[in-house]
């Protein structure tokens, strides 16, 4: 049940609770290079993929 059978278990170091105190950073809502590149490569698996699909459905029919 619990690899430490001497801490009990309300008292166990994995069920500390920790608390953010300070401020999250404000999230950048402008589109960015990195996002063009995560577009362009996603749908680059996705025609690839399919490629990849209609040979094999194609070798089999």
């Amino acid at each position: 049940m619990y690899s430490d059978l001497t801490t009990p278990p309300n008292q166990h170091p994995s069920k500390e609770i920790e608390t953010q105190t300070t401020n999250i950073k404000a999230v950048d809502d402008n589109w960015a290079q990195e996002d063009t590149a995560w577009v362009i490569s996603l749908f680059g698996t996705a025609v690839g993929a399919g490629i990849l699909f209609l040979t094999i459905n194609a070798g089999l029919g």
